[in-house]
C-alpha cells in the first residue's frame, strides 16, 4: 500500500516521465491492475496525502498517511503506515468535500490479490490500529 500511495505521488509529480512498458507489469504483479480498472481511478479526482486540499485526513500519526479518489464507481480512500510500529489513528473528514459521513456503514475492505484480504472496516468514528508497515484500501458507493 506504502507503493500505492508513492505511485500517486510519483504520478503526480514525475508523470510525464512514465515509462509505462514497465509501470504495466509492476501494477499487475501486485493485483492492483484490475482494482484500478474496476474502480475507474484513472477517471477520477485525486486527493494525495501531501494535498492539504484532501477531503480526509488520519490524525494521531504523521507515519500513517490518506490518499483519496473519487471516481464514478464511488470513493477510495488508501490507507498507510509507513513506521515499523502499529499507529493508532482518527480520521478526519471534510464532509461537505466528501459528499457523505465518513462513519457510513457502507465503506468496504475488497480482495485485491497480492495487496490485500478482504476485511472489515472499522467503526471510523473511534480510533484504530493500522499495522507497521501496512495500511488498508477501502471503497464506498458514493462519489
Amino acid at each position: 500500500l506504502r507503493q500505492l500511495l508513492d505511485w500517486g505521488l510519483f504520478l503526480q509529480k514525475d508523470g510525464d516521465r512514465v515509462n509505462w512498458t514497465e509501470v504495466i507489469p509492476f501494477l499487475k504483479g501486485i493485483g492492483l491492475w484490475k482494482f484500478f480498472d474496476a474502480t475507474k481511478l484513472n477517471e477520477g479526482e485525486f486527493w494525495g496525502w501531501w494535498d492539504d486540499t484532501n477531503p480526509i485526513t488520519a490524525t494521531g500519526s504523521a507515519e500513517v498517511k490518506a490518499s483519496l479518489w473519487k471516481t464514478p464507481t464511488g470513493t477510495v480512500l488508501v490507507l498507510a503506515n509507513f513506521a515499523n510500529a502499529a499507529q493508532k489513528v482518527s480520521l478526519v473528514a471534510d464532509h461537505a468535500k466528501l459528499g457523505f459521513p465518513l462513519v457510513d456503514t457502507a465503506w468496504t475492505q475488497p480482495e485485491i490479490p497480492a495487496a490485500q484480504k478482504t476485511g472489515t472496516v472499522p467503526n471510523l468514528a473511534q480510533p484504530f490500529e493500522i499495522p507497521a508497515g501496512g495500511g488498508f484500501i477501502w471503497v464506498h458507493p458514493k462519489n
